[in-house]
């Protein structure tokens, strides 16, 4: 008995009656046939779909084995029936899937009847590549119809498959900055570091400086893909010094320092260099007055910004020579710390002394030092920080 299918038998296609009937392949297949066609039509409607060969496939129909020259009238099979198609060849094949860009390479057991999704599944489980991220190419071609089977698609066991990723105009990365948090951005593959950083600034309200990715530094003007960055990848914001310029009394002074420093911190600096108590120093950035505890970026300073620095308008300093207000050599020694000086001459003017500082000298901050440590004597000239709302009484200390 021939196992080919037959011609479709001659009719009148608007008079004969046509079945729906469901194959059922590991998932459920539907065909519109005719009732007098034969079972290996039907055979050769899953080799199309399916990529089955008609050779390996059987078919069954309320446990009654179908043969292939017969018509499916012949076995009374009505519309919206459901065949059983089941495949001979159940031998594996084993696969090699190169994934050049991991620079790795695994094994998988397909059958004949697989998918090229089924393969895509497994590298999905097992690589954490999405299906949708990559083409998988055979003999130098595409295999983009993933409904294929291998059967189909004529792949013989220990052949080798390549993974190849599908370039991504748009990707979704996050940058750690500096401060601690993470921040999420969409950037374009053609976009330049320096366009990364210009949808950085718009996101976080302050320049960003300097970006690394995988422990390397990242050019201004090269752009995202040269550095083969792809979604969900991390780039970090990294330290990059700026200089600033500190006003002050005519003078102009520079200092280096970092975007995420608090304010505070190059008070310190200024302290450190002028001997300006950091108590009594005003900040002020384009008519802002600067917090202590916020970061300098979060006012948009940025490199070579100048910074105006003056006194807290609660502090007042005065210039004097200890001897103009009548301390003398013998009253220094007695004066055991600073201290004790600084309740002194507050005493004489009438003040609340905060800080002593000598004249192009540093602050005089140890209170418990005593006053010979400073090499001083009436004729010692002084700056004297003092608190102008608050005036002290003219009676002993």
């Amino acid at each position: 008995m021939s196992t080919t299918s037959n011609p479709i038998a001659p009719c009148d296609e608007e008079e004969e009656e046509q079945l729906n009937i469901c194959l059922r392949v590991i998932k459920t297949v539907n065909f519109k046939v005719r009732k007098t066609e034969t079972v290996g039509r039907v055979k050769s409607l899953l080799y199309g779909k399916e990529g089955i060969p008609e050779s390996l496939q059987e078919l069954f129909f309320c446990s009654n084995h179908l043969e292939s020259d017969k018509r499916l009238v012949d076995y009374g099979i009505p519309s919206n029936s459901t065949l059983n198609a089941y495949v001979s060849n159940s031998v594996p094949l084993r696969l090699s899937i190169k994934i050049p860009s991991r620079k790795k390479t695994i094994m998988v057991q397909v059958r004949s009847q697989d998918t090229i999704q089924n393969v895509k599944a497994f590298i999905e489980a097992k690589e954490s590549i999405g299906s949708d991220q990559y083409n998988l190419v055979y003999a130098g071609k595409l295999l983009e119809d993933d409904n294929k089977t291998f059967a189909f698609l004529d792949i013989q066991g220990e052949s080798t498959l390549h993974v190849v990723f599908i370039p991504k105009d748009v990707l979704q990365v996050s940058v750690k900055m500096l401060r601690g948090e993470t921040v999420k951005i969409q950037v374009r593959t053609l976009h330049t570091i320096l366009d990364v950083k210009t949808l950085l600034e718009s996101n976080v309200g302050y320049p960003v400086r300097a970006l690394s990715y995988d422990g390397k530094n990242l050019d201004d003007s090269k752009t995202v893909s040269y550095y083969n960055i792809t979604t969900d990848d991390t780039i970090s914001e990294i330290a990059s010094p700026i200089q600033v310029f500190i006003k002050w009394s005519g003078k102009s002074t520079s200092f280096d320092i970092l975007l995420v420093d608090l304010v505070i911190y190059l008070k310190k600096m200024i302290s450190s260099k002028f001997g300006v108590p950091v108590h009594v120093q005003r900040l002020v950035f384009e008519g802002k007055l600067l917090d202590d505890f916020k970061d300098l970026a979060s006012y948009g300073i940025q490199k070579d910004s100048n910074i105006l620095l003056s006194y807290s308008q609660a502090i007042s300093v005065m210039k004097i020579k200890l001897s103009k207000i009548h301390i003398s050599d013998l009253e220094l020694s007695s004066c055991t710390s600073i201290e004790s000086l600084k309740r002194l001459v507050g005493k004489r003017l009438g003040v609340h002394v905060n800080e002593l500082r000598k004249r192009g000298g540093p602050t005089l901050i140890d209170a418990c030092s005593p006053c010979r440590d400073y090499s001083m004597t009436s004729s010692t000239q002084l700056e004297v920080f003092f608190n102008n709302m608050m005036k002290t009484a003219t009676s002993q200390v």
